[in-house]
């Protein structure tokens, strides 16, 4: 069975194809009149059989705007009646499918200039899309058409003007394919000076400086996405050219996230974007890969600040995700919906007088620091934020009366929780814990991240180093992304970078053999979407950053890490060639590609490598463990095999920069002026 076989299914039953699905999304469809496929070849040999185009719709289950297109055209009969006559209905979950998503959201962009969820995708029955748009309501409304004329005028075109459509799903296929999987290959040499590895890193860092909101954080103006992996790049500059400002707009950005409205007081946990420029409107949904995001930024932050309010949030996010999202049989659910009782964010905001019913005397305590007021500021209630000058951390009676919030509004009708298991996303928050606790000197944070990770490679991981990419009561899926063993990897090595471990490592050395059979591109570097045995009609090579860093870049920083560990001549080489790939797309746009420039910077002599024994003074370990690092090879424990550890004191610290090592020290102080 290849990745896009299903299991053999009735073709009578609508209900029978989804709802056996391991996409809770899916299964949510299964009872709607129209007559859904999952993304199959079966669904693909039907539309030829009857010579009909696809519809594909790709949404998630946390999407409210999917919900609000579900309630409005999938479930109205008419709507149904004309969908299954003139196309095959395929549903696709982005999060379960993010190698269906890429390809399509390609040719969104391509066609439309923007992207967004839900994406509406008409194809020709090989899946070669002729046209795509996001949500659209059921009649026109304003300037958009209606999801009705659009059916009625996609099945008169392949009636009548089949040629036309045909010739656009050639070109925008043949566009997905230049953005999607463009050889990129370069002859610059694969070793540079290290003022000129960073430049691509500095034209990142001022086109983003450029965009940055003085007034009230963030880049740009509204809607605003929290983009940490924005913030990581600026403070990982910041040690390499602190003029620039960075620190000063991850501080203020940092601010306001965590202060305004698209941050969940009661509960914690951050919401997925603010609606307007002021972060005080979010859009309610809350993804686990943004709760990790969030928390690696701050734990960045705190490390290079010490600001103890930081650590203060933290520990709300930790909260939330640890009650909420945690499984019971193991793993991190994926998101919680932003609607509930058929409205967005009902669960989260409040009235005054319902403040003043649930903490009686102590109202004002909220009502006076959280921006309360009789009229609200999201219809009629209010959604809780802080104003600028005061701590985050109020103390302990306001902290009471957050508590009593919070138990007054469980008492409400929850947002769902998508329960299936993503094993890129449980990776990210692996990571984030691994490194908080050794930051933050958390052994709770620590052991909860060993545990999660025992989960994941048990169950989402096979013995030669395959990853599978989702599961779902216990059922996982059947194919992997790069994305998957990208993150894992990076979780491996923040596991060896808090314990001193080696079985990080040897563990990570499997999955590693595995990514470089089934996802290298051995011809050209870089690492393909899918397994190479794909029958999608592109194999995306990601190396523009989203809501999340590419996979591309979180792969060559993890692989050059391990590689330089392992002293494997095979990964090296693989970065080597990823590299050269990779550098005439950060050259063309260094925002979009500034994770994959980091890469570069550090492949090019500015990955450091710190090497302390576990016979250095305690104070020696701490400081190591507990320094801001982010270009640094860290490996403080018993010595392992290799030339980092060839002919080494296990008493002292070692620190190389580049291709240079300092003198040897067991020295605290000395330590901290050299790391300086």
């Amino acid at each position: 069975m290849n990745e896009n076989d299903t299991p053999p299914h009735p073709e009578t039953s609508t209900d029978s194809r989804l709802s056996n699905s391991l996409s809770p999304y899916l299964r949510h469809h299964a009872t709607n009149p129209v007559n859904w496929w999952p993304y199959s070849d079966d669904a693909m040999q039907e539309a030829q059989a009857k010579d009909l185009p696809l519809l594909i719709s790709i949404g998630y289950s946390s999407c409210h705007w999917c919900h609000v297109m579900e309630k409005e055209s999938f479930e109205d009969r008419t709507v149904a009646d004309l969908i299954n006559a003139m196309c095959i209905p395929i549903k696709v979950d982005r999060e379960e499918r993010p190698d269906i998503d890429a390809i399509y959201m390609e040719a969104l962009l391509a066609m439309s200039g923007s992207g967004g969820w839900p994406m509406t995708i008409f194809a020709t029955p090989q899946g070669r899309p002729f046209f795509a748009a996001t949500y659209l309501p059921k009649e026109p409304r304003g300037s958009m058409p209606g999801f009705i004329q659009l059916l009625q005028a996609v099945r008169e075109a392949w009636q009548s003007r089949r040629s036309e459509l045909l010739e656009e799903a050639d070109r925008v296929t043949e566009a997905i394919m230049n953005r999607s999987n463009g050889t990129y290959a370069s002859n610059r040499p694969q070793v540079r000076a290290k003022i000129e590895a960073i430049e691509p890193v500095s034209r990142a860092v001022k086109e983003f400086s450029t965009a940055f909101d003085g007034n009230w954080g963030g880049f740009g103006r509204a809607p605003k996405f929290p983009q940490p992996h924005i913030l990581e790049l600026l403070m990982n500059f910041h040690l390499l050219d602190k003029d620039m400002g960075g620190l000063e707009i991850v501080a203020k950005t940092l601010d306001h996230i965590t202060r305004g409205g698209i941050f969940d007081h009661v509960g914690g946990g951050l919401f997925r974007y603010s609606t307007d420029r002021f972060w005080i409107v979010p859009h309610f949904e809350k993804m686990l890969y943004d709760q990790a995001g969030l928390v690696h930024a701050l734990t960045s932050y705190f490390a290079l600040s010490g600001d103890e309010d930081t650590a203060f949030v933290i520990d709300k996010v930790h909260s939330y995700v640890s009650e909420t999202l945690y499984l019971p049989g193991g793993g991190v659910a994926a998101s919680q919906d932003a609607d509930s009782q058929g409205e967005e964010g009902a669960y989260y905001i409040f009235r005054k007088e319902e403040i003043k019913e649930a903490l009686q005397d102590k109202a004002h305590l909220i009502i006076d620091h959280y921006g309360v007021t009789k009229s609200g500021n999201f219809e009629g209630r209010n959604i809780l934020h802080r104003g600028l000058d005061e701590p985050l951390n109020l103390g302990e009676d306001v902290n009471n009366c957050l508590k009593v919030l919070k138990e007054f509004r469980s008492k409400r009708e929850a947002p769902e929780v998508d329960d299936k298991i993503i094993t890129e996303w449980n990776a990210m928050w692996i990571s984030a814990l691994f490194y908080a606790g050794r930051i933050l000197k958390n052994q709770q944070y620590v052991h909860e991240a060993n545990v999660l990770l025992d989960f994941l490679l048990r169950d989402h991981t096979d013995p030669d180093g395959k990853v599978f990419h989702t599961s779902y009561h216990g059922v996982r899926s059947q194919f992997g992304f790069i994305n998957d063993y990208a993150w894992l990897l990076t979780a491996l090595l923040e596991g060896f970078y808090a314990t001193g471990e080696h079985s990080f490592i040897d563990k990570a050395k499997t999955v590693v053999g595995y990514v470089l059979e089934h996802h290298y591109d051995h011809q050209h570097g870089g690492f393909f979407l899918s397994d190479t045995t794909s029958t999608l009609i592109v194999n995306p090579k990601e190396i523009l950053d989203g809501a999340t860093p590419s996979a591309n870049a979180v792969m060559t920083r993890a692989l050059l890490r391990i590689g330089l560990i392992l002293d494997s001549r095979d990964i090296l080489d693989a970065v080597d060639k990823t590299v050269s790939w990779g550098a005439a797309a950060v050259s063309a746009s260094p925002s979009g590609t500034a994770s994959f420039s980091l890469a570069i910077y550090e492949h090019d002599g500015g990955l450091n490598e710190l090497v302390v024994g576990d016979q250095a003074p305690e104070e020696v370990v701490e400081l190591s463990r507990t320094r801001y690092l982010p270009n640094t090879i860290l490996c403080v424990g018993p010595f392992g095999d290799g030339p980092l550890y060839q002919d080494r004191d296990a008493r002292y610290a070692y620190l190389c920069e580049g291709y240079s090592c300092k003198t040897p020290t067991r020295d605290a102080t000395e330590l901290e002026r050299i790391l300086s």
